[in-house]
């Protein structure tokens, strides 16, 4: 197994944006960090008791669904509800997204992945717009029916 190099004099600093280094090094552990970000892009949905109270009274919203399935911060979770907002609205490119909600591109990146391993978001890629997906409600509801069957046997 390959190990990683890493700079014998000097520092490491983050810079805010990503890792920075000598000679290069911060740009292979900027990737690898990054790589490891896109690895674990992915919604590990949390049932809520109160949920489905809220549900029935009409009060769950957006952000309690992005909650529910990400850890993101405030900033984050708007630019996810701002991205699945527009996308309800219709398909939209990775360029259009980036200029209506003026976001980082890797930022974006990031969050579109996440949203499009959860099954929330579909498409995507050289040329192919994003649009929703069912695949997140298919998941779910898969789930649930095998929790009823399961508790019946």
């Amino acid at each position: 197994m390959p190990r990683a190099v890493f700079p014998k004099r000097g520092r490491m600093r983050s810079a805010g944006k990503g890792i920075t280094g000598i000679k290069g090094r911060g740009r292979f552990l900027a990737s690898v960090v990054y790589a490891l970000q896109k690895s674990k892009s992915a919604a590990f949905y949390r049932v809520k008791a109160g949920d489905a109270g809220k549900a029935r009274a009409g009060v769950f919203t957006l952000y309690d669904l992005l909650d529910n399935c990400f850890s993101l911060s405030a900033e984050r979770k708007r630019l996810a509800a701002g991205v699945l907002e527009r996308l309800k609205a219709g398909p939209a490119s990775f360029a259009e997204l980036r200029s209506e909600l003026e976001a980082n591109k890797s930022t974006l990146y990031l969050l579109l992945e996440a949203l499009r391993q959860s099954g929330l978001v579909q498409g995507g890629g050289r040329g192919k717009r994003f649009t929703l997906s069912q695949g997140f409600s298919e998941c779910l509801e898969s789930s649930a029916s095998w929790w009823r069957d399961w508790v019946k046997r």
